[in-house]
């Protein structure tokens, strides 16, 4: 598989919009098109937003030594050429500006040397519409970046490079005025929405862009957020991402001396309730549905700016994710069908996955969320297998359609959470299997008051399949070895462990991988119950515990 893909393919590909695609990108190909977009320009910068998160100034010296990588792949700065342009992760990190924040943390003459020249390079490439380049999100981002940082990097105003940076400016604003609405994905049309909003604060003449920009991202907030703060699209890595949009818009109007609006703040503290259920007493976001990868410093930063001091609720039920926290033990449960493709395109078949933490070190996990990297890892770790839940015949519960989406979901699941003396019960079910094999997957997990004991039951239900895997992915730091009996494994972390206990089957110890949200691959290993389903389905036990909660 190739790094990347062609950028005609790829336009292609993602629009997903048929001959309605095809008439819109033929309308901003055209010379007309073209002279709309250069009537007209701001006269001027009146302000620059401020930054919510400062760069990192290592990062910046690693540009201008032509030494940057992202996720183990070089990124091309200064701009490639049209001809070298292939959507990748990569591509779009470069093309979104972002790393302008990295050259102004480190803050030397020479860093905003480079940016000047960067962005001059990009307006005699791509100053005028390109397929991919121009793409709604991406220009959205780059407009925040470019306003956020442009005190940084700017010219004088009497500068020729200033009054044209502005005036293509102005062309990106016009075409996002009219294309906000295009992306599939409703976190793009919420960045899209974000560039209009910046452009309305921070330059002159652009306050119909504000309105515009406002109205279209009330209208997605209230399609895309769920009653209980948490997004549509079940990843909490563009949960994470919306917040900080939100409160950078927040804190974009307060630097203007600009009121917020009312349904925006209300949004705020929603929003980062929801993501505190989502986040594990390591720091770290449960590795649900793939994302933008989002480090702990990130995140904590992104929590702290909220200024919500809400604490973290039993889970987001309404996404789909339980919570069962007792003593030291925080497990997480995704309980929810993968997004539709309308919603986010890259989830994971991972229904009926959980994350176990120990204290604040990570346990049983799943295998990352690849987003960011490499598209043949992004695939890789949207499989079910890349989960700690129960596979039947090494088929996915929901079939993932490479291009985005599922070709078949899960439609059907139930959750129910019961909370006896004897400790709290989650209880789940999902109907993935039901169309291949005629299964029903079940899922009990009971965890003890004291947070030591943590028990599950995995139920095939119905008379399909032949095999099935019951997968359990241990962090990397996570030191595993087999006892004598062949159905228990010893866990030892840095300051506790643990013991896992199959009842009916014997378990093995399997190699697995750990994708991190820098994008590093590190080995790790699995726990894995292997058994026959022979015509009757499976009932599968096993039992996490302290050692000294095991009998004698």
């Amino acid at each position: 598989m190739s790094d990347g893909i062609a950028i005609g393919a790829s336009v292609r590909d993602s629009s997903g919009e048929g001959l309605a695609g095809f008439v819109r990108r033929s309308l901003y190909g055209s010379g007309a098109y073209d002279i709309f977009l250069r009537s007209g320009a701001p006269d001027k910068v009146l302000g620059t937003p401020p930054a919510l998160r400062p760069g990192d100034p290592e990062i910046g010296r690693a540009i201008l030594n032509g030494a940057h990588t992202r996720h183990g792949r070089h990124v091309p700065l200064p701009m490639l050429a049209k001809a070298g342009i292939a959507e990748t992760g990569v591509s779009r990190y470069a093309q979104e500006f972002g790393w302008l924040a990295d050259l102004r943390a480190l803050g030397t003459d020479e860093a905003r040397e480079f940016a000047r020249q960067a962005i001059v390079d990009w307006l005699d490439i791509f100053g005028r519409w390109h397929p991919y380049t121009w793409r709604a999100a991406i220009v959205g981002n780059r407009l925040v970046n470019w306003l956020t940082h442009y005190g940084f990097f700017g010219w004088a105003e009497d500068d020729p490079a200033a009054r044209r940076f502005l005036k293509v400016a102005g062309g990106q604003i016009r075409h996002l005025s009219r294309s906000h609405g295009d992306p599939r994905s409703g976190y793009d049309r919420l960045a899209a929405a974000k560039g209009l909003i910046y452009a309305g604060i921070a330059l002159s003449d652009c306050g119909r862009h504000l309105d515009t920009g406002l109205n279209a991202m009330r209208e997605e907030l209230e399609a895309q957020l769920l009653p209980d703060g948490g997004h549509v699209s079940r990843s909490p890595g563009v949960q994470a991402r919306i917040l900080e949009d939100l409160i950078s818009i927040r804190d974009a109007f307060r630097a203007a001396h600009l009121d917020p609006p009312d349904w925006l703040l209300r949004s705020i503290p929603e929003l980062a309730a929801a993501l505190r259920a989502l986040r594990r007493p390591d720091g770290a976001l449960a590795g649900f549905n793939g994302g933008p990868a989002i480090s702990v410093p990130a995140l904590g930063a992104i929590l702290s700016a909220s200024k919500s001091r809400a604490g973290a609720a039993p889970g987001a039920p309404c996404a789909g994710f339980h919570r069962l926290a007792a003593g030291d033990s925080h497990l997480i449960l995704d309980a929810g069908a993968p997004p539709p493709a309308a919603a986010y395109p890259w989830g994971h078949a991972g229904t009926l996955a959980f994350e176990l933490v120990s204290g604040r070190e990570p346990l049983i996990v799943n295998c990352g969320p690849g987003t960011d990297g490499d598209p043949r890892w992004r695939q890789a770790l949207r499989t079910s297998a890349a989960h700690s839940t129960v596979i039947v015949d090494e088929t996915n519960s929901s079939e993932i359609d490479p291009a985005g989406g599922f070709s078949r979901r899960c439609t059907n699941v139930a959750a129910s959470r019961r909370e006896p003396g004897a400790g709290v019960i989650l209880d789940a079910s999902h109907d993935g299997y039901v169309l291949p094999f005629g299964l029903i997957h079940r899922r009990l997990i009971t965890m003890a008051p004291s947070g030591e004991d943590i028990r599950g039951e995995d139920y095939l239900i119905g008379a399909g399949g032949r095999t099935f895997a019951a997968r359990f992915h241990l962090h990397p730091d996570v030191r595993a070895s087999m006892l004598g009996n062949g159905r228990s494994v010893l866990l030892k972390l840095r300051r506790s462990g643990w013991r896992f206990d199959a009842a009916e089957y014997p378990v093995r110890l399997e190699d697995s991988v750990f994708r991190t949200p820098d994008g590093r691959t590190r080995r790790s290993r699995q726990v894995v119950i292997h058994g026959g389903l022979g015509g009757t389905g499976a009932t599968i036990n096993w039992r996490l515990s302290r050692p000294a909660a095991n009998p004698a």
